[in-house]
């Protein structure tokens, strides 16, 4: 299947547009599918779906990636990423000589200047903000980079089949990125119930507020978080595509909230030998839907990009 035929197809079936598929050629039959669901709140009303979703491809890379807002405006800032962080890393992409640690300074480069642009932005990022998980790829070379808790995972077969996370989720529970917010004078705990009890994830405070209380330990936006160590710089996992790859998921944690990384394979499996992959996605998104309906009052948005290899 062509590369540009496949998003001309996924683009009718899924709920946000994606970037204009100007001059994508075949790469090695691969296959992609994206999807997207809107969570509700906890009077069963759909909210804004504050997820976004990205899938290009410029001087010789391919790009994916899903941004999660969260916040009152968080759609925006997630739809600020999707707009133009493709073309931020394309600029610092532009030198066709870089290796691999140029890429790797490339992407990071360019997640810090959007992240300064937006708080230049007109979009109020006080409370506001939004996740990105990654794959940049380039012949055999494939670049994750994540700023959040979204997440993305590899599956390979050599023996059996397994499910490898290639990001690192951030959120205060992880030793290295606690140390930062406390060392930055920021607070962490969870909230407390009417009886006070504490409930839920950990989240991260200013020291001597209730405010901003974000679940997560790297985002874009969040300009009050920004203050107690709260950053945009990715944390990068460089490898090389070998015959064992066979699929990659990214997710928003939408998914990972009710999903395990082997669940979310098992799901999957049924469907990638006849490389079905809108028929896996599709397969993803529902279970997820299905779990939170099952198990919460309230349901988060829920994202997924499944790439066949």
């Amino acid at each position: 299947m062509q590369y540009s035929q496949s998003i001309q197809k996924y683009r009718k079936s899924t709920s946000s547009p994606i970037l204009k598929p100007q001059s994508l050629p075949t790469i090695n039959e691969l296959r992609f599918a994206m999807r997207t669901r809107a969570g509700s709140d906890q009077q069963h009303s759909v909210k804004i779906n504050q997820d976004s979703f990205i899938a290009c491809r410029f001087n010789g890379y391919q790009f994916f990636a899903i941004c999660d807002g969260h916040g009152q405006n968080g759609h925006l800032v997630s739809q600020y990423l999707k707009k133009n962080i493709p073309i931020i890393l394309r600029n610092y992409l532009k030198d066709m000589s870089l290796n691999s640690e140029g890429i790797n300074q490339a992407i990071i480069r360019s997640f810090l200047k959007i992240n300064k642009d937006l708080f230049q932005n007109n979009i109020d990022t006080n409370l506001a903000g939004s996740t990105l998980v990654s794959i940049l790829m380039k012949d055999q070379q494939i670049f994750c980079a994540n700023v959040g808790d979204s997440r993305a995972i590899i599956c390979q077969k050599v023996n059996t089949w397994m499910a490898i996370q290639i990001s690192v989720d951030h959120k205060p529970n992880n030793a290295k990125e606690r140390a930062r917010i406390v060392n930055a004078d920021g607070r962490i705990s969870q909230r407390k119930t009417s009886e006070g009890y504490p409930a839920g994830p950990e989240r991260v405070y200013l020291a001597f507020s209730d405010t901003p209380g974000l679940a997560m330990t790297r985002s874009f936006g969040d300009k009050i978080a920004s203050k107690v160590g709260v950053i945009a710089e990715p944390e990068i996992l460089e490898f090389k595509k070998t015959k064992a790859h066979k699929f990659i998921v990214l997710a928003s944690d939408g998914v990972w909230d009710q999903l395990t990384n082997d669940e979310v394979m098992d799901l999957i499996l049924p469907y990638f030998k006849d490389k079905q992959v809108e028929l896996a996605t599709e397969r993803v998104v529902r279970e997820a839907f299905n779990r939170w309906k099952q198990f919460s009052v309230l349901r988060d948005d829920i994202t997924c990009i499944v790439i066949f290899l």
